[in-house]
């Protein structure tokens, strides 16, 4: 097999096309529809490319003088020209970029207040290869800098600020772009986080939460920066209620991290190094942990009006540390796992089920039923084999027959992600198996959502061997060849029944 890339035939084509049309631009009369279903073609045909035989070197020139001309044509598409370039640049080597595009091209393109301008620099300086290429040859980091001061202006266009939170996501994986970052510019960042501008403290936490998924913390974390005190916090409930939520979306990340330092430990791969930075972590930011709680329980602001789900995610973070005595605390305190929580399905649904199976199993056990409104609660707690087996035997074969079809399907599909589930919908379900293979329901089903759900449930069950499958393990594969090749099974079907006739 030849191990030249692959081009999609034309492409080349269609790329010097669009280049003589732009070329031809010169007022509001030009064809811009034939221009525009042009531009869109070799997006389509640009999309799924992983390399290019030929650097489209001319087209590129001539996409950079076009668009740094002043005139502004209503009636061109801008957006797809972007992304057009987009998928070029991702596939052209590095090298051959920035020829075209130079570090002065860049830079003026970030002063020129141009939006069209300004993300096409973005886009250039994202597939930087290295990642920290503009660093290295940039005088006073000033391409970084001037990305930082169009971040912070509160006048950005958010297409803007998005393109360059998409830089950030990729380049501060390198330790040059964020000791850039989170050193060289700590002032302004210290500025701005005590700032009473709500769109421009939005930022800085999204930035926060790119920064605290990549950095090493014992080596980098600054308390100053990352962690906000009571006062702080409070300031910014009094504030502005979605200030406060997307603080909490940031401390949600960190935790989030937390738990992910902790898991990697798991991994044979993983060194201490990855424990050690979750306890850090989790040593800097336990603080926040019983402020959240507080805010939830008394509703300060009627924030949780509009918050609700963000506490939610913040606090089953909080309930997966493996300390569990941080979620014990909220839960004793503020939350109040019990009969009289409004939101106890909730809760059931999103917390540890470890943590369910140590404090809330006598609730659970009483409370639970197989209903439909409680599907979620169940998908939580099949996840954890000790739980699971507390409560079981409520999964009877009528009770289950009882939901609507879908819900039967959604409740399969976790039973059927498990050994320890799988087993029991084997070995105690025979009902509920012969429910699923039953060719009178398939027939019957029309929705595509529940089609897909079936076979997801089915393609889960034969994930296991075929002595846990046991007498069903047949009927399951028949079962699955009839959705791989329905108009296979069909046609034989059909036949068979013509030599019966």
């Amino acid at each position: 097999m030849s191990n030249e890339p692959i081009e999609i035939p034309y492409l080349s084509s269609q790329l010097n096309e669009l280049n003589d049309s732009i070329l031809g631009i010169h007022d509001e009369d030009t064809d811009f529809n034939y221009i525009n279903k042009l531009i869109e073609r070799c997006v389509i045909n640009s999309s799924t490319l992983t390399t290019l035989q030929e650097i489209p070197t001319t087209f590129f020139l001539t996409l950079k003088n076009f668009l740094q001309e002043n005139t502004y044509f209503k009636n061109f598409n801008y957006e797809e020209i972007l992304l057009l370039l987009d998928n070029l640049v991702r596939i052209c080597p590095f090298e051959e970029i920035t020829k075209v595009y130079t570090l002065e091209d860049l830079e003026q393109a970030l002063l020129s207040d141009i939006s069209h301008l300004i993300r096409i620099a973005c886009k250039i300086i994202r597939n930087s290869e290295p990642l920290d290429y503009y660093i290295n040859v940039t005088p006073n980091n000033t391409i970084f800098r001037h990305l930082l001061e169009i971040y912070f202006n509160k006048d950005t266009e958010l297409a803007v600020v998005n393109e360059i939170e998409n830089i950030l996501l990729i380049l501060t994986k390198n330790v040059s772009v964020r000791n850039y970052i989170l050193q060289e510019n700590l002032p302004l960042l210290l500025d701005i986080k005590q700032s009473s501008e709500t769109l421009i403290n939005t930022r800085l936490y999204e930035l926060l939460t790119i920064e605290v998924n990549y950095f090493d913390p014992q080596r980098e974390f600054n308390g100053n920066l990352f962690i906000f005190s009571e006062a702080e916090i409070f300031r910014l409930l009094n504030t502005d209620s979605f200030a406060f939520i997307n603080f909490l979306q940031y401390v949600t990340s960190a935790f989030k991290q937390i738990n992910f330092s902790y898991m990697e430990t798991s991994f044979p791969s993983s060194s201490t190094s990855s424990y050690d930075n979750g306890n850090f972590l989790l040593q800097q930011f336990e603080s926040v942990i019983p402020i959240i709680g507080a805010i939830y329980k008394d509703n300060i602001s009627d924030v949780v009006l509009v918050a609700k789900s963000y506490f939610f995610k913040f606090f089953r973070e909080v309930s997966y540390l493996p300390n569990l005595s941080y979620f014990r605390n909220l839960d004793t305190n503020y939350i109040s796992i019990d009969y009289d929580n409004s939101d106890l399905i909730d809760y059931l649904s999103f917390t540890n089920p470890e943590y369910l199976y140590q404090h809330c199993n006598e609730l659970i056990l009483d409370y639970v039923k197989v209903l439909a409104s409680q599907l979620s609660i169940w998908r939580n707690i099949i996840t954890h084999e000790n739980l699971f087996s507390l409560l079981k035997s409520k999964l009877t074969s009528n009770a289950i027959l009882n939901l609507p079809y879908l819900e039967q399907m959604v409740l399969l599909d976790k039973l059927s992600q498990f050994e320890h589930s799988t087993k029991y919908l084997i070995l105690s379900l025979p009902g509920v198996m012969t429910n699923l293979i039953n060719d009178g329901n398939v027939n019957n089903i029309v929705n595509p959502e529940t089609i897909e759900m079936r076979a997801t449930v089915i393609r889960n069950l034969l994930r296991f061997e075929e002595n846990i499958l046991n007498v069903w393990y047949i009927p399951l594969t028949s079962e699955l060849f009839k959705i791989n090749h329905p108009g296979q099974y069909d046609e034989a079907k059909t036949k068979i029944e013509e030599v019966f006739l």
